[in-house]
């Protein structure tokens, strides 16, 4: 500022004079970040809302006695790093001690781009992704390509290749399908881990969404449904969804689920006669925990196992004395005779 009459430039400290303690810390804090901001080594945390500036790193940080030190090659995640992208990370990773926010002092990126340097991320970012590992694919390669890699050749021939009218985003789910499930790009659940397998993002297979409205690869549903309950005991559990416990339900699996569907029947109906011969059936405690299902009281009560020839239910006693022990040696005998 200066003088409204001369134009002459007020002194710093002249000006000082008439500010407020308050002020005055203003003006030294924005004086301080502004000499922050004009020093190459010094960075400002990248994340929204941060003001914290940071030093970086440099490579005389890494030396001792004139010679570079080793470098540990393994990221806090536990993937291998090489000896590039290991440098790189030692040299350009950083924490905000204010917000923890981890990026890349070189490039910004948020987080940090582990195992790769700025360039090779650049590249990466900019390049098209595999349909199904989001691997980045050749300049030359067209959408919707994959990566040549034996899992996600095996998941091009089974998944639906159409794309959906009004995000233009690839299907995620199974290849002549009747009706698209919902876009699971525009949902951001594309890379979420399936709940079942817990190794693979839904995009790496095809998928099929339950009605329950739950989405998970259909491979995954299929060897669910085929490994059957976990114990010697019958129980139907495997069948549900693993979110929210209703039956799976989708076209894709109407055949096992028939098959399944009859089995319950079976031990179902053979568990309500038992009741009914014992007289249980009137227990008003136990239908009113089941809500009034006679089904359900039942089947809380009751042991079966499946026979290991004929593949028929047969009972295997009182729930209460044994939750899922072994069967009889040689699998008991099909049907309802004990």
């Amino acid at each position: 500022g200066g003088c409204v009459e001369c134009g002459e430039r007020f002194a710093e400290d002249d000006l000082m004079t008439f500010l407020t303690v308050e002020e005055k810390d203003a003006v030294q804090l924005k004086l301080t970040l502004q000499a922050l901001d004009q020093d190459p080594n010094v960075v400002q945390c990248p994340a929204p809302g941060c003001s914290c500036r940071i030093e970086k790193r440099n490579d005389e940080q890494h030396k001792s006695g004139g010679k570079q030190r080793s470098v540990l090659r393994v990221a806090p995640d536990g993937q291998e790093l090489t000896l590039r992208a290991a440098r790189h990370m030692q040299t350009y990773r950083l924490r905000c001690p204010e917000c923890s926010t981890n990026f890349c002092a070189g490039c910004l990126a948020v987080p940090y781009h582990t195992s790769f340097t700025c360039e090779q991320n650049k590249e990466r970012s900019e390049a098209r992704p595999c349909r199904f590992c989001s691997a980045p694919l050749p300049p030359s390669a067209k959408d919707g390509a994959t990566c040549g890699a034996a899992d996600c050749k095996t998941a091009l021939e089974g998944v639906c290749d159409v794309r959906h009218k009004s995000c233009k985003h690839w299907c995620t789910g199974v290849f002549g399908e009747a009706k698209c499930g919902p876009c699971l790009e525009c949902s951001g659940d594309a890379d979420e881990f399936c709940n079942i397998c817990w190794t693979d993002a839904i995009r790496a297979q095809p998928c099929i969404t339950l009605g329950c409205g739950h989405t998970f690869h259909l491979l995954c549903v299929r060897q669910r449904l085929e490994k059957r309950w976990p114990t010697a005991k019958i129980s139907f559990s495997f069948a549900e969804c693993p979110l929210c416990r209703v039956w799976v339900d989708h076209p894709q699996l109407k055949a096992p689920l028939n098959e399944i569907k009859k089995l319950q029947k079976l031990v179902q109906d053979s568990a309500v006669q038992r009741l009914k011969l014992e007289g249980r059936h009137k227990d008003k405690a136990g239908l009113q925990k089941y809500k009034g299902s006679v089904v359900d009281l039942a089947m809380s009560k009751y042991n079966y196992y499946q026979c290991t020839k004929c593949k028929r239910p047969y009972f295997g006693g009182m729930a209460e004395c044994g939750d899922g022990v072994a069967p009889p040696a040689g699998g008991g005998q099909g049907g309802e005779q004990r």
